[in-house]
C-alpha cells in the first residue's frame, strides 16, 4: 500500500503522524477492517505487530478519525474523508482569521495619527454554550502555547473540554486547576469528581483555603462563575448553576447558556493570578497519566534505561514513546542522553531529570 506525499500532507496538517496517516489511509481503502486485516494491509510499508496496530488504532479513536464497532472480533471504520477535510478547512480558516486580526491591529497602529494608536482589548461573547465551547476548544485552546489555568472550574467544563485539554498537554502546555471546597460546597470531593475527565493529561491541582473566584454579579444561592486563563492573556468567564431545587425531581444541576471573556488581556490575567497568591494554599497534587506514571516508575527503578527497552516494557510505539519522553523532558522529570558504543551510533538512554 504505497501512499503519495499529496495524501500525507493534509493528514499531517490535521495533526496525525506518519504511522497514524498510514493507518487512516488503509482504513479508507478497506472501508472496514479488523486489527489483523489492517496489520496485513500496511505490511508493505509498516512492519507492525498486532499490539502496535492496536495502539495506532486507539490513537485514531482518540482524535476522532476512526470508530470502533464491538463484536466477536472488533472492527474499525474511518471518519469519512469529507468530514475530515471539512474539519481541516475549518481549522485553516480559523488560522487565517487569527492572522488577519493580528495584521489588521498592526496596520491600524502603524497608520494611526502620530503613530500613537493603542491596541484595544477585544471583548467577546458567545450566546450559546455549544458555540462558545466549540470556539474555545478549536480556536483558543488549540492556539495556547504555554499554560492553562482553570479557576473554580465546574466539572462539566472538564467533561466538555477533555479532547482539547489532552491535545494541549501533548504539545507541552501546563494545566493548573485552582479550587476550594467553598467553590463547590455541594460536591463532597471536587478533585475526585474532575479526575475521571483528566486521566489522559497531566494536571496540577491546587486547593486554596478560601473561594478562588466569587464575583458579586453572579454570586448568589444558585450561581457561581468559573474562569479559564490561557497563556496568561486570554480570559474566559464560565457562569454555571450550582443547583436548583425541584420538588418533584430533587436537586438538579444546570448550566447558564453563554460564555464571554477578553482576548489578549494580559492585565486581567496578571490580576487574576495576583489575587490567587493572597489565598493560602492548603494542598497541591499532581494528577499524572497512567503511561507517564509507569514510565517514571521504570526509570526510577532501572535508570539508566535504554529507549528501546523502555518502549518494549511500556508496549508503545517509537512515536508514542518519543511524545512521552518529550513531555517529561520539558517538565524536567527525565533526561535523554547519548552513550557511546563500541561501534555504530551512540545509544539513547533515559535517566531521571
Amino acid at each position: 500500500m504505497k501512499q503519495t506525499k499529496d495524501q500525507y500532507r493534509p493528514l499531517l496538517e490535521f495533526g496525525l503522524d506518519e504511522s497514524e496517516a498510514d493507518a487512516y489511509l488503509a482504513l479508507v481503502n478497506l472501508g472496514r477492517a479488523t486489527i489483523k486485516e489492517l496489520q496485513a494491509a500496511v505490511q508493505d510499508v509498516r512492519n507492525w505487530s498486532y499490539s502496535q496496530t492496536y495502539h495506532i488504532l486507539k490513537k485514531l479513536l482518540r482524535v476522532g478519525v476512526a470508530e470502533q464497532q464491538k463484536g466477536f472480533e472488533d472492527t474499525f471504520t474511518p471518519l469519512s474523508p469529507g468530514q475530515l477535510f471539512e474539519q481541516l478547512r475549518a481549522r485553516k480558516w480559523e488560522r487565517y482569521a487569527e492572522l488577519e486580526q493580528e495584521l489588521t491591529e498592526n496596520y491600524e497602529r502603524a497608520t494611526a495619527e502620530c503613530g500613537a494608536c493603542t491596541a484595544q482589548v477585544n471583548h467577546f461573547h458567545f450566546s450559546t454554550l455549544e458555540l462558545g465551547f466549540k470556539i474555545l476548544a478549536d480556536r483558543f485552546i488549540s492556539a495556547t502555547q504555554k499554560s492553562i489555568h482553570l479557576i473554580s472550574a465546574p466539572p462539566s467544563l472538564f467533561r466538555r473540554l477533555q479532547w482539547a485539554l489532552a491535545s494541549a498537554h501533548e504539545r507541552g502546555v501546563s494545566i493548573d486547576v485552582y479550587y476550594s471546597k467553598w467553590d463547590f460546597e455541594e460536591l463532597p470531593d471536587y478533585a475526585a469528581t474532575i479526575q475521571q475527565y483528566c486521566r489522559t493529561y497531566r494536571t496540577k491541582l491546587i486547593r486554596h483555603q478560601y473561594r478562588t473566584h466569587d464575583p458579586i454579579a453572579v454570586n448568589d444561592e444558585y450561581t457561581r462563575q468559573g474562569l479559564i486563563l490561557l497563556d496568561r492573556s486570554t480570559f474566559i468567564s464560565v457562569p454555571f448553576f450550582r443547583y436548583r431545587e425541584d420538588s418533584l425531581t430533587g436537586t438538579v444541576e444546570h448550566g447558564i447558556d453563554y460564555l464571554e471573556g477578553f482576548y489578549k488581556a494580559t492585565g486581567i490575567g496578571h490580576n487574576i493570578l495576583e489575587q490567587l497568591t493572597e489565598n493560602p494554599i492548603l494542598e497541591e497534587k499532581d494528577l499524572i497519566p497512567v503511561q507517564e506514571a509507569q514510565l517514571m516508575e521504570l526509570v526510577r527503578l532501572h535508570s539508566p534505561l535504554p529507549k528501546h527497552e523502555l518502549a518494549a516494557q511500556l508496549n508503545v510505539s517509537g512515536t508514542e514513546l518519543k511524545s512521552l519522553l518529550e513531555r517529561l523532558e520539558r517538565a524536567g522529570q527525565i533526561r535523554v542522553e547519548k552513550v557511546p558504543k563500541g561501534r555504530g551510533r551512540p545509544a539513547d538512554i533515559v535517566v531521571l531529570g
